[in-house]
């Protein structure tokens, strides 16, 4: 298989004289390389590049031959970084080019690349629905359940596949069923107290091959940490492709001392590679969901983010892999004053304060449409007031998935 992410180079050029992005007037001598990238999707590509002094429109043809017959083109001005080029076919081979333009001249074309889009997307969905038991952090389960259920269906989320985390207790997990159930299959995850308690499929998208209740502590500390240590597996068959999915929900444990942070990493360190062989030994893409308690860049006492820690094992956070993001800068999680007192979501920068996660693994197999933090604002037009009651202190987080396989 072809590799999915591709690398193009073109040369920014300094010189001048003037032609069209068609025209086959000599180009400007290139003097230095820029990185560019093409991430294609099921029925659409992504072209994004560096900022770059001097330039001011890229140029991007592609076809579905190498000889660039029949070919198309689309032109972006500066200062856009990115563009997404939508009403490609699935499964379908483009050769792709681009060069840029400084206001006088273009560069050189780049090398023709082979791209191959996606077999299928589906969207995920990782959600904290604040366990029923806690009544310390605003209106109680029975209040706020069917607001729960309103968010997860309403028009724009939607998701193929969800993990919930913090559904332990029998009833939650029962009002989940009742309120999806007419939509969506399940799994249920027995242990009485764990965190990850259900993941939900879409009924005749997806069927169940396998699931499993994984130990990430593998034994260790026994009769502790029986709310986080156990993830949550399911292989589900995307019955339209045949092909099949690793999904993973886990919900790791709160805290910002250093044994907490690094029982966090101890968890992810025997996730990743667990997950990793099993994606080997079956063929098929890995997704790991949930609330992982840790910002993405928050050290503790030298130890590494949640997300870094995922990185090192080769797994991409959805946030860092596209950048059709909607509510970016906005937490995935409200204190309990904001929750209790003010209905509101705190503002980050650029992902900074997220704790609620999608990552995929391999890099060759999954890529990234569009990632939004789902967030219903109250109409007020208050930037970061929503809509009350709030249905958890924490906020559903989607994301667009394409799937490649050999």
């Amino acid at each position: 298989m072809k590799k999915m992410i591709i690398e193009l180079l073109f040369a920014l050029p300094l010189i001048a004289g003037g032609v069209a992005c068609g025209s086959d007037e000599e180009p400007a001598a290139p003097i230095e390389n820029k990185q560019y990238k093409v991430l294609p999707h099921t029925t659409s590509m992504e072209v994004r590049w560096k900022d770059a002094a001097g330039v001011v429109r890229f140029c991007v043809e592609y076809a579905e031959d190498a000889s660039m017959d029949a070919v198309q083109s689309v032109e972006v001005e500066a200062p856009s970084t990115n563009v997404l080029i939508e009403g490609l076919s699935p499964e379908t081979d483009y050769f792709v080019r681009t060069r840029a333009y400084n206001g006088v001249r273009w560069t050189e074309w780049t090398d023709i690349t082979p791209i191959r889009t996606a077999q299928f997307t589906v969207s995920v969905e990782t959600y904290n629905l604040l366990g029923a038991d806690i009544t310390t952090k605003g209106p109680s389960w029975a209040e706020r359940k069917s607001h729960v259920g309103d968010i997860i269906r309403q028009s724009g989320n939607d998701p193929d596949i969800l993990g919930v985390q913090e559904c332990s207790i029998a009833a939650q997990k029962a009002d989940m069923k009742a309120m999806l159930g007419d939509l969506y299959d399940y799994s249920e995850n027995e242990k009485p107290t764990s965190s990850p308690g259900l993941i939900f499929w879409k009924k005749g998208a997806f069927e169940l091959e396998e699931r499993e209740i994984v130990d990430l502590l593998n034994g260790k500390y026994p009769n502790t940490y029986e709310k986080q240590r156990y993830g949550h597996f399911v292989r589900l068959k995307h019955l339209a492709s045949g092909s099949s999915i690793l999904v993973y929900s886990v919900h790791l444990r709160a805290g910002s001392d250093v044994a907490t942070a690094d029982l966090r990493k101890e968890m992810i360190d025997n996730l990743c590679p667990l997950a990793a062989r099993k994606s080997a030994k079956t063929g098929c893409p890995v997704i790991v969901l949930g609330d992982m308690n840790c910002t993405p860049n928050r050290l503790i006492g030298g130890i590494p983010s949640s997300p870094q820690v995922y990185k090192s094992h080769g797994f991409l956070d959805t946030f860092t892999q596209t950048r059709q993001r909607t509510n970016e800068n906005y937490a995935t999680y409200s204190s309990s004053a904001a929750v209790v007192e003010e209905c509101r979501v705190e503002v980050g920068e650029n992902g900074s304060r997220r704790i609620d996660y999608i990552f995929t693994y391999p890099e060759s197999r999954v890529t990234t449409t569009r990632y939004a933090t789902v967030l219903n604002f109250a109409e007020d037009g208050t930037a970061n007031k929503l809509r009350s009651p709030l249905p958890s202190d924490h906020h559903p987080v989607r994301a667009e998935l394409n799937f490649f396989y050999e």
